[in-house]
Formats: structure tokens, sequence, C-alpha cells
């Protein structure tokens, strides 16, 4: 913990119960030790320096808890002691998961852990859930990372349809398997059901038939005690029973009732029903409700171009420098040779020599050559540049060296890792539609080459909803392009109308894809797209990625998500400065880590 101005409270905690020992060891100097009341006071002050020395070594050893925590999860001793709003995404989740190894707590509830997380990152969360399980300390684990999930969890809990389903000693595959196996049986037994209540209703038909037919009306009155005691079969038909036979009773605690019977609605609503419509109710629900169907549309792109779309040339970048990119250009990588004596080669006590980058540099010396459809993939350690090569390839930074081209009239789309959360923070300020479509413009998309048009609306108060955005920002789209925009990227009509302050997180990040996308850009720049999604979502990002002729230029730790789209891999080497081409891919990457 930090005050304002820098102040370490557990230096000042320290300081405070020194002066508090050197008072109560004067005290004790003042004392007669040969009087009795004076005795009682000397053991009560020796009591109090002794809790007081507790504390501090207890103070210290937190200290150095902490310590070992932040270390656990990389944070490098200099990141200690610096303010937090400085530090980037993938580092302040590590400090938030150093927060729960150091607290030791019986029960650890995670919410996309994974999220900002570099692979390292990921390695010793997995080491921390691990840790947790030889603890007794139980891990309630929210993840979109199907990876993650297979190794790791014991059992599953599945949130559909507004009802908690328990799947014990299941991880993520298995309990696909499972669910598989409950919707086909399901289905057949909706299907045997019916079979039997249309040979119910056959039978009664045919009684029916002998009844009108009969002229005795004795028979006929038994012919419809008949009638009424299958029309009470068919009713009740579904209905389970226990091991001494009832059946009202399972059905009153609200199981054992087959899933398409009659009875798998309430008995207060079946009560208002006519057998008539008691019949037409299995109708509907015969099969198990789906889950929700996700699905992202990329509009293809129809422009092309016989050139790189972003070349990237000796492009160096760090915010502990000014920026001198009028002046001499950097070294390139050839540059680096020893013969050179460049600063940014060193030779070790072996004789080899190092690779380093310049003091107060993220990176330099890159080369990178986007062509028209390709995918690249851009991956490193938290704290090492990607964002801001990002930024940079799409036009919203200068870099200090080296320089960036673009063909002419390319348009780039941006989706940036915070936008999610940058909308809805937005959201809650005055200025309505105005001021989210501002924030939006600013860290999401724009038109790199020639600067789209951006719609403004007058400042209010009123409700934002991803319609109206949209609206505020497309106003020469119709109602009708727009709704089937946000239906592109899985926003329901209801969505489309709901106050974006109560969207979750993952459909923020669909409206701003859908944002993203109507302005067709050519080239998509993704940046931690998985933030927020499910793994629905996810599937269907990477489903909608591999059909867009588009150029995607992506950085993620979701591993699934690479493997699918594929493409060309990259990785900054956070400790040279510079960007090296993973001939094999993400496999190839994954094979540097112990996991």
């Amino acid at each position: 913990m930090v005050l304002r101005h820098g102040k370490d409270v557990s230096k000042i905690a320290n300081q405070a119960a020194k002066n508090k020992i050197q008072e109560l060891e004067t005290q004790l100097d003042e004392l007669d030790l040969e009087n009795e009341d004076d005795n009682a006071k000397v053991e009560h002050i020796c009591e109090e320096i002794s809790n007081l020395e507790e504390e501090m070594n207890n103070d210290n050893d937190d200290s150095d808890k902490a310590k070992e925590a932040l270390t656990f999860f990389g944070i490098p001793s200099s990141c200690h002691n610096t303010n937090t709003t400085s530090l980037s995404g993938g580092f302040l989740k590590k400090v938030m998961l150093s927060c729960a190894l150091f607290a030791q707590p019986d029960i650890l509830m995670l919410d996309e852990p994974t999220n900002h997380l570099d692979i390292s990152g990921i390695v010793q969360l997995r080491r921390l859930i691990s840790s947790c399980s030889s603890s007794a300390t139980t891990v309630l684990l929210v993840s979109h990372d199907v990876d993650l999930i297979n190794d790791i969890a014991t059992d599953v809990i599945h949130l559909h349809n507004q009802t908690l389903e328990y799947y014990n000693g299941c991880n993520y595959n298995a309990f696909l398997n499972v669910k598989s196996q409950q919707m086909t049986h399901q289905l057949k037994q909706g299907h045997k059901l019916e079979k039997q209540r249309n040979a119910m209703i056959g039978t009664i038909d045919k009684l029916k038939q002998q009844a009108a037919a009969s002229d005795n009306s004795i028979a006929k009155k038994k012919i419809q005690r008949s009638i009424n005691e299958r029309k009470k079969k068919l009713e009740k038909s579904g209905i389970q029973k226990d091991e001494q036979g009832h059946r009202w009773r399972l059905q009153k605690a609200g199981c054992g009732i087959k899933k398409g019977s009659i009875n798998s609605i309430d008995a207060s609503t079946r009560n208002k029903l006519s057998h008539a419509q008691l019949l037409k109710r299995p109708e509907t629900n015969i099969s198990p409700v789906p889950d929700k169907a996700v699905q992202f549309v990329f509009r293809n792109t129809t422009c092309t171009w016989g050139e790189p779309l972003i070349l990237a040339m000796d492009v160096g970048h760090g915010y502990g420098k000014q920026n001198d990119n009028g002046g001499s250009p950097s070294s390139s990588t050839n540059d680096l040779l020893p013969d050179n004596k460049n600063d940014n080669a060193t030779e070790n006590s072996s004789g080899q020599w190092i690779i380093t980058k310049k003091p107060g540099m993220l990176f330099d010396c890159v080369d990178l050559c986007i062509e028209e459809g390709s995918r690249v993939c851009i991956l490193g350690s938290n704290g090492c540049g990607k964002s801001t090569l990002l930024r940079i390839l799409a036009g919203f930074e200068d870099p200090i060296e080296g320089k960036v081209h673009r063909a002419h009239n390319v348009n780039i789309g941006y989706f940036h890792q915070h936008v999610a959360d940058e909308l809805i923070e937005n959201a809650w300020k005055e200025g309505g539609e105005t001021a989210v479509a501002a924030a939006h413009d600013n860290v999401v998309n724009d038109d790199v080459a020639g600067g789209g048009g951006k719609g403004q609306t007058k400042k209010n108060n009123k409700m934002v909803t991803p319609l109206s955005l949209m609206t505020s920002l497309f106003p020469l789209k119709t109602e009708q392009d727009l709704r089937g925009a946000l239906t592109s990227f899985g926003l329901s009509p209801q969505q489309a109308t709901t106050n974006v302050k109560f969207l979750s997180g993952g459909e923020r990040c669909r409206l701003c894809l859908a944002i993203t996308m109507m302005k067709d850009p050519h080239v998509l720049i993704l940046d931690e797209p998985t933030n927020h999604l499910d793994v629905e979502s996810v599937e269907a990002l990477s489903y909608g990625l591999n059909n867009w002729n588009g150029t995607v230029i992506l950085v993620s730790h979701d591993v699934n998500l690479i493997r699918t789209v594929g493409g060309s891999c990259f990785v900054i080497m956070e400790e040279e400065g510079k960007i090296r081409r993973i001939t094999n891919g993400i496999d190839s990457y994954l094979k540097s880590f112990r996991l």
C-alpha cells in the first residue's frame, strides 16, 4: 500500500512502533523496581514492548511475502514501488494474482484470470492453481481459455436457462461429451414419449368411435369411463416413479419428471389448461432448449493492392527518449555485428556478443512487412511493447526511430484491448452519446488514410444503447443496416436497445467489433480481442476471421485462437528489443516454456 506522496505505509507503521518502544523504555528507566506498584507497571510495559516488536517482525515478514508473490508472477523488483496506473494491463493482472497468492485464501474466485496475461503469466497461474489444490483451497474459475480449463478443472458448473447444472469429475471436453449425451438422450426420450402419447390418443379415438356406434347406454357409459381413465393416464405420461412406486410425491418435489412430458410444466399452469391444450403442450417441449447461437460475420473487402499494405522499416520506440524521428535513421539489424561496436551489442565473459536494445527503448530496428490478405500474430511478454507497436502500425503514434509506410487509401480498423472497459466508463459520464462516441473514435477505429466522417450529436443525458451509439457514429446508415451489423456480431434486437451500462463485457466487445467493421477496414488490427469473450464467442471470432478476405494483425495469448487463425507468428524479444519470426508457429513458441 502506497500513500499519495509515495510513502510506504509499512515503513511509517514501523517507525511509529520504534518511537513507541523508545517512549516505553524511557518510562522503564524512571520506575523504581523496589516499589511493588512500579513492578506491576514494569511487567505491563515489557509486555507492550514485546507486542510491538512482534508486530514489527510480522510487518517485515509480510513485506518479504509480498515481494515473493510479485516475483513469482514475474514482476521485476524495479516495478514493486511503481504507481499501478502506469503499468500495462498484463502487469496489473499479475499484481492482482500476486495479491491472491499473498492472501492464501480458503476460497479463490477467479473471473477471466487469463485476460491480458502473457504465456509466462498463464504458466504461473497454472502453478498457483496447482498449489491451491495441495493446500486444500477451493478455486472457482470463470474462463474462456479451453486449454486451461481442460488441464486444471475437476468439476464444471453450467449456468443455462437460469439454472445451475453440476458435472462432477469433468473438465471442459468431458463436460461437452456428457452434455451431448444428455441432449441425445432427451431427444430419444421425447420421441419415445411422443410415440406413447400417439398410441394412447389412437386408442381414445377408437373408443370414441365405438361409443358413437353403440346403441346400448350401459355400454356407452362403460366406454366413456374407459376413455376418462385413459385421458388421466395420458396426462400423467412422463412421470417417473420412486422406489415406493409413488408418482405425485416426485412431481410435487419438482423432480422425477421426464423432459418432453405433459407434466414437465408446473401444476398451477397445468390445471389452467384444457385436455386439448395439454396434448399440444409437449409439441414445443420435446427437445432441450439449445444454447444461444453466436456468430461473427466479417464483410469482405473489395479493394486490392499490388504492394504491402503496411511496411515498417527500422522502427524503434520507447517512452524514455525524445522523438528524434527527423534526425539520422536508426541502425539496421546488420549494424549490430561486433565489428561495428554498436551500443546494441555487448560482449559477455565468454566472448559472445549479446544483442540488446538501446537505453529507454521498448524495441528498435523492427522491420515488418504486412502483405495483403495475410495473417500476422505478434507475441511477447507483458510490457515488451506489443500494444505500442500496433498503435504505430495503425498510425495512432509516430515511432521515435524509423518509418512506417502504408498503402494509398488503405483503411485500418484498430480494436484496443481496453475498449470495452473505456466504453462503459464513458457511458457513465455525462454527455450521453457524444461522450461514448468520441471515446470510441479515439481508441477503436479510424480511417488512417483519409479520415472518415464521425457522427456527432448534441450533448445530452439520454440513455446510450448500441443502436443509438451506432446511429450517432453512422448517421447516413439506415436503422435496418445498423441492426443487421449488430446481429452480425451476435447482438439480438433486445440487446440492441439495452443501455450500454448494463451490457456484459463480452457484449460490449461484440458492439465494438460491429462498429469497427461498419467502416469497412482493409486491415484489421486486434489487440487482445478475446478479453471478456466466452468460449462460444472466441470460436465464432476464429471462424469469422478465417472466412474474411481482409488482412489481420493480431496480438493475443489465446493459443486456440492463434492456432485457428494461423499465418505468421512473430515475437518481440524483451531483452533484445527486436522482433523475431517463429518458423513453426505458436506450438514452437510454447516449447520454450516449462508448462
